[in-house]
Parts: C-alpha cells; structure tokens; sequence
C-alpha cells in the first residue's frame, strides 16, 4: 500500500478544492434565496442588500485587520471600476431574479453561459478577433441555452430563464471591465467599489421596504438572507484564493462544476425542475465552458 504524498493532497484542497467548494456556495447562494423567498415572499433585494451590505462590512473588517487604511487608496482606472461594479450588481440582481421567477437548476445554468458573452463584448471592446473555438464555444452556449428555455412548443423564454440570460449577458460585460481593471487597479480597490456600491445602492430601498412592512423583520428571514449572503461571499473568497494556486485554464474548469452541482441539487431537492432537456442544455453549455478554458489557454501559449 503507497503512501500518502500530503504535498499533493496540500495543493489540491488550496487550488482545486477550494475552487470546486466555492462552485458549490455559489450554488448553495442561491438554494438560500429561493428557500427564504418561499418561506417569506422576502423582496429579491433585501437578498441583493444582504450580500453586498454583508460583503462590505466584512471588508472593511478585514482591511482593519490588516491595518489597511481605505483614505489611502488610489483607483487607477475609475471608469472601469465603476463599469464593473454596477455591471456586477445588475448581472447579481438578474440572477437572483431568475432563481425566484424560475428554477435555481434553470439560473444556474444559464448563468454559466456568460463566457459567451464575454467573448462577444471583446469584439466590441477590445477589438479582438474570434477563433474557430470562440465560434464553437459561443454556438454550443447560446444552444445550450436555448434546450434550458425551449418550453416543447416553440422558443419564448418563460421570466425565469429571461432573467437567467440576463444575468449572463450583464455577467459577460462586468467580467470584460474585471480584465480591464486588473491591469491598472489592485483587487482590494477592485473589491471595494464593488461591495461599497452595491452597499450604497440597495441599502435605501431596503430600509423603505422594511420600514412599509416591519414584518419581515424576523430571525427566519436574517436567517435565509444572512446565510444566502455568506455563501456568496465566501464562495468569492475561496475562489479568489484557490485561483492562487491553479492555471487560468484549470480555474475556468473547476469553476463550470457549478454546473454539476445544480443538475445534482435539483435531483435532490428539486426534481421537478430537471428533465432530459435541461441536462442536455447543461451539458452543452459545460462543453462550451470548457471550449472557452482551452481556447484562453492557447492564446495565452501562442
């Protein structure tokens, strides 16, 4: 019987596992936004509020932590921080719109199509050229998507599945202006504009909802947006942290099991929301993820 090599065991949990257990909070996110709104009908952005307001709080605990001070930094590129922190919060909105009007299997996997999109917003923003595997890429995506709506009859999105795109669409451009800004700008200054806008911008509206109908003020409600809010917010950090330790390729690969863990939630909890089109949407669309990956990667190697 071999032994055990803990170096390897030690570098899959920090990149690969890390990265896999944040696809899998990233989903639980959203399991906890559907789950509370069942058992509140709780307005979508007291959910969106709870996890950016949650998020930013937790931020600036941190930089205390770290003795960082926020009066000292200095944003490089402010257009492009703004663009990704309102892209972010509207593809954050959408998609959680899309858990509530549809399914959390439908959202989930119609979200993971914003590689699609990213690679069409780089036509337009950074004038780049697409290859044969974006070509392939972006048709497997948009066919993926189009199993995922396909109601059997014809070709009209239900609300749900809309959102659903929507959110990818939104992702796509908030993805584009990430690139753009981690050039010029550091992630904490990255991170602080976007948790400090979605903060600012939801919190005013959700004090007016609360304030119109106090009785959502009750420990089942913190409870689902408070957990929903972690999940995301973690499921951030793992990510950031595991992708310290993989390739970008391998990042992007680890990161479509998102996919996986919604067909395999639904079959637990939701199995009316999984049918032989779905699973064929998701798979495509999977493929498309992973399309994507290896075409990044060789470009990168060119």
């Amino acid at each position: 019987m071999g032994r055990f090599d803990l170096r390897k065991i030690s570098h899959f949990l920090k990149g690969p596992g890390s990265i896999l257990f944040s696809a899998f909070l990233f989903y639980m996110a959203t399991f906890m936004v559907r789950v509370g709104f069942d058992a509140s009908d709780m307005p979508t952005i007291v959910f969106l509020s709870s996890r950016f307001l949650l998020g930013y709080i937790l931020l600036l605990v941190w930089f205390r932590i770290k003795q960082t001070k926020v009066s000292k930094f200095v944003a490089v590129n402010k257009k492009w921080l703004w663009h990704r922190a309102v892209w972010n919060l509207i593809a954050v909105f959408f998609f959680y719109l899309g858990v509530i009007y549809g399914t959390v299997t439908g959202a989930n996997i119609l979200n993971m199509t914003y590689p699609a999109f990213v690679a069409l917003f780089s036509i337009w923003i950074f004038s780049t050229r697409l290859t044969k595997a974006d070509f392939t890429g972006i048709l497997l995506a948009l066919t993926g998507a189009f199993f995922i709506s396909y109601n059997g009859e014809y070709f009209l999105p239900e609300k749900g599945d809309l959102f659903g795109l929507l959110s990818a669409i939104t992702a796509g451009v908030a993805i584009v202006a990430l690139k753009i800004t981690r050039e010029t700008d550091t992630t904490d200054v990255i991170l602080f504009y976007t948790f400090r806008l979605g903060a600012w911008l939801t919190i005013l509206p959700v004090i007016y909802i609360l304030w119109q109908t106090p009785t959502y003020i009750r420990w089942d409600v913190l409870y689902y947006t408070g957990t929903s809010a972690l999940f995301g917010i973690f499921g951030q950090i793992f990510l950031t942290y595991g992708y310290r330790f993989v390739k970008a390729v391998e990042g992007s690969i680890y990161s479509a099991s998102r996919l996986l863990f919604a067909l395999l939630m639904g079959l637990l909890f939701w199995q009316k929301d999984i049918y032989l089109q779905s699973i064929i949407g998701a798979i495509l669309i999977l493929l498309a993820n992973l399309v994507f990956a290896r075409s990044g990667f060789n470009r990168k190697s060119e």
